[in-house]
């Protein structure tokens, strides 16, 4: 799993310079247009052939869903790529870093979620960081692409945090969508392949009806080496990167992926070193060490108070809990540790300490991804009284913060 994630970082920190690269002989829109359509198509595929495995209808909700945030995840990837082509690759990846920090300051206003000091205080330390980077050298004006990709940034942070709230408030059984099972048809988690698809798609529609003439001439002027950094872009930096991050993030924690992922920087400055043979210079690379490490910081800072945060509402509320013994039988376990139909099951409530741990909602994800039975609660909603020792119960209050997790 961590050679997996690793892997998502190096691509990512790949794609500064390959699209700068690529904004050279294709432009900025033919870039963008080609890498999104290329995207598009690839996830579109993914959707094919699961609908023909699995069947399911692609739900009205999750298109336009995609359609919308399609329109900011444009936005994003076009201030990054008109910056990458007023920049260094490095400084790109460098500079983009700063959503770690921008993110939880955008989500914490959102859910009116007051950050301790200790995180503005690495945010003072990456502003210092970036001056001294973007000042060439010293603390003189900086260059437009440096200015383009901290709006990236910016924008990204707000991108990333309102999906993640819609996101999560629609996997809420009883949000928007009535109570009991099965109610509302539009209910449920949303489907991120289908969303991810749409949201290529609508860059690729976006980006064509804004710049056609410019596209086609991309099409027309592309050879083998520019469609092999599209290539790159579409199916590595995109497609790629979203199924092994997906397919990682269920498997190790939390922590250790933000880790891993947050490599990606210094793999830019890497390829832009060894490949493009940038240099940042002594006051530079200073400027990219305190970024580095003011990110680094304040992402420790968050996770740390997220974690105090939640442990502090379970002490408060004393509603994580672990299971009582039980006898019952004839619900599907009995008291040997086996299903109904002989399979050995999780002994009852041994696996629920590292689902705590967790927030909930990457609890769930989890516990789904490993094919584990999970039950949202919400006030009102129905529930059956029947006990399933290896399933992950997870009780939320009116407003979908977290009341407590169990097994049962």
């Amino acid at each position: 799993m961590d050679a997996v994630l690793l892997a998502v970082a190096v691509v990512w920190g790949s794609s500064y310079l390959a699209a700068q690269r690529s904004v050279e002989d294709l432009g900025v829109a033919g870039t963008l247009a080609l890498r999104s359509a290329g995207a598009a198509a690839a996830l579109a595929l993914v959707v094919l052939v699961r609908r023909h495995r699995r069947g399911g209808a692609v739900r009205g909700r999750d298109v336009a869903l995609g359609v919308v945030f399609g329109l900011t995840q444009t936005a994003v990837l076009a201030l990054e790529t008109h910056g990458v082509a007023g920049t260094s690759a490095t400084s790109a990846g460098v500079l983009i870093a700063t959503t770690v920090l921008l993110t939880p300051l955008v989500e914490g206003a959102l859910t009116r979620r007051v950050l301790p000091p200790a995180f503005f205080a690495a945010g003072a330390l990456v502003l210092t960081g970036v001056a001294l980077l973007v000042g060439r050298g010293g603390l003189g004006a900086p260059a437009r692409g440096d200015l383009l990709v901290l709006a990236a940034a910016a924008v990204r942070a707000v991108h990333a945090s309102v999906l993640g709230q819609v996101t999560r408030a629609l996997a809420v059984p009883g949000r928007g969508q009535g109570t009991g099972r099965g109610a509302g048809r539009g209910g449920g988690p949303v489907d991120l392949v289908v969303l991810s698809a749409v949201q290529a798609g609508t860059g690729a529609l976006v980006t064509t009806a804004l710049a056609p003439g410019a596209v086609l001439q991309a099409v027309r002027v592309a050879g083998t080496g520019q469609w092999l950094l599209v290539a790159h872009l579409a199916l590595g930096c995109t497609a790629f990167a979203f199924f092994a991050q997906s397919w990682a993030l269920a498997r190790v924690s939390a922590a250790r992926s933000a880790l891993l992922l947050g490599t990606e920087p210094l793999w830019a400055v890497l390829f832009g070193a060894l490949v493009a043979g940038e240099r940042l210079g002594a006051v530079g690379a200073a400027g990219a060490v305190l970024v580095l490490a003011g990110t680094g910081w304040g992402q420790h800072v968050e996770h740390r108070h997220q974690h105090r945060a939640r442990d502090g509402r379970t002490l408060r509320t004393g509603r994580v809990r672990r299971p009582r013994p039980s006898t019952r039988t004839g619900t599907g376990a009995r008291v040997d540790g086996t299903g109904t139909d002989g399979a050995r099951q999780d002994p009852e409530g041994s696996w629920l300490g590292e689902y705590l741990a967790l927030p909930w909602e990457e609890a769930v994800a989890r516990a789904r991804a490993r094919g584990r039975p999970v039950r949202v609660l919400r006030p009102g909603g129905a529930a059956t009284a029947d006990l399933r020792p290896d399933r992950l119960n997870v009780e939320l209050d009116e407003r979908g913060a977290l009341r407590g997790m169990h097994a049962g």
